[in-house]
C-alpha cells in the first residue's frame, strides 16, 4: 500500500523457453538473466516446450522421438495460452511456437527471442505480433524489422565469473559444438590430421581426436583445458544467424580462436585481437602450429580476447539492459 490507497502489484512474466538447463539457447538466452530480474523485484513463472526430464530423448532421439514428444508439448503450450492474462508480459523463446502460426495474444505484451536463422510463417508472425523482438545480432534484427517487426540486438553473452582463465594455461588443440555441429570439425578433417585434437560435444565427431562427452557441471573446466580453440563454420546464411557463443567462451577462458571468418564470429575474432581467421585447410594448420609453437604470443592473444569479452560481452554488463528491455514492454 503505497499512499491515498494506492495498491501496487508486482510485475510477472512468463517465459515460454525451449528447455531448461541442459539446453544451451534457453540458459543463455534467459535463464541466466533470471538472478538480475529477481534483483530488480519482478517475479517470473518458466515453462519449457522440453522440460529436462524428456531431454536427452528428445535430442538424442531420431526424428520419430521427436514426433512422439508432440503431443506433451502442444498440451502444454495449450495450457500456458490459457494463462496469458495472468501475466504481464509474455516472453517466447526461438520457435517455441512451431505448430501455430497464428496465434493470438490477448494483451499484445509479447516479447520474442531468437538467436538462429529460424525463419517461416510462425516467427514471421511473431516478429509482428510482438512488442519487442530480442535478436541475437544484427542480421537476425535486420530480418525482424524486414518482416515488420521491432528489434533490439541482444548478444548471447558469457558469465565471465565462470568462464575465466585457468591458473594454468591449456595444452589441447580443442572444439566444443554439440551433435548438430560436428558436421563443422568433421569438414576441417584434412587440416587436422595428425594433430592431436580434443573434441567436446555430445556425441564423438566422425575424425580421429580424443573425446570428451560435453558436462553442464564441467563445461568450464573442459574449456579452460585448451591451448588454441577451434571454430569452424560453413558460410551460408544460416551460419550468418549464429550468435558466435563458443567463440566468446574459449576468449573469456582467455584460449586464443582459429575460426572461420563468418558472420558476427569474424567480428569477435578481428575486434578483440584474440584470436586468427582462417579460410582454406592449408591456412588452418599453418595457424593452429603457428599458435602452438609461439607460446608467449598465444598467451597474448588469450589475454586480449578475455579483456574483449568482459568490456563488451558479458553477463555482468547485459544483465541491466536485458532487464530494461524486457520491463519496458508492460508500458
Amino acid at each position: 500500500m503505497v499512499g491515498f490507497g494506492l495498491v501496487v502489484t508486482a510485475m510477472k512474466i512468463l517465459f515460454l523457453t525451449q528447455t531448461m538447463e541442459r539446453g544451451p539457447a534457453s540458459r543463455y538466452r534467459v535463464l541466466q538473466f533470471l538472478p538480475a530480474l529477481r534483483a530488480a523485484g519482478i517475479g517470473y513463472e518458466v515453462s519449457p516446450a522440453v522440460p529436462d526430464a524428456d531431454y536427452g530423448a528428445y535430442f538424442g532421439g531420431s526424428r520419430w522421438t521427436k514426433v512422439c514428444h508432440l503431443p506433451g508439448m502442444i498440451a502444454r503450450r495449450r495450457r500456458d495460452w490459457g494463462r496469458f492474462g495472468e501475466f504481464d508480459v509474455v516472453f517466447i523463446q526461438k520457435e517455441v511456437f512451431p505448430f501455430w502460426p497464428r496465434w493470438e495474444f490477448p494483451h499484445g505484451r509479447v516479447v520474442f527471442d531468437i538467436d538462429d536463422a529460424v525463419f517461416g510463417r510462425a516467427t514471421t508472425h511473431l516478429f509482428r505480433a510482438s512488442r519487442l523482438v530480442l535478436a541475437g545480432n544484427e542480421f537476425l534484427a535486420g530480418q525482424v524489422r524486414q518482416a515488420g517487426g521491432r528489434a533490439a540486438v541482444v548478444p548471447t553473452v558469457v558469465d565471465t565469473e565462470r568462464f575465466r582463465p585457468a591458473e594454468q594455461p591449456g595444452t589441447r588443440i580443442g572444439w566444443m559444438g554439440s551433435r548438430t555441429t560436428n558436421r563443422y570439425l568433421e569438414e576441417l578433417a584434412p587440416a587436422l590430421a595428425g594433430l592431436p585434437v580434443t573434441a567436446v560435444s555430445a556425441v564423438k565427431p566422425g575424425i580421429e581426436c580424443e573425446f570428451m562427452p560435453w558436462s553442464l557441471e564441467r563445461e568450464v573446466e573442459q574449456t579452460q583445458s585448451f591451448a588454441v580453440g577451434l571454430a569452424p563454420l560453413a558460410d551460408t546464411k544460416w551460419e550468418l544467424g549464429k550468435c558466435g557463443l563458443k567463440t566468446l567462451q574459449y576468449l573469456a577462458c582467455g584460449v586464443p580462436v582459429v575460426g572461420a571468418p563468418v558472420g558476427v564470429q569474424r567480428e569477435f575474432i578481428e575486434q578483440s585481437g584474440g584470436g586468427l581467421l582462417a579460410r582454406s585447410a592449408g591456412e588452418w594448420r599453418e595457424k593452429i602450429q603457428w599458435l602452438l609453437e609461439h607460446p608467449v604470443e598465444r598467451v597474448a592473444l588469450g589475454a586480449r580476447g578475455r579483456e574483449y569479452v568482459e568490456k563488451h560481452f558479458s553477463l555482468r554488463s547485459w544483465a541491466p539492459r536485458w532487464v530494461e528491455l524486457v520491463r519496458g514492454v508492460k508500458d
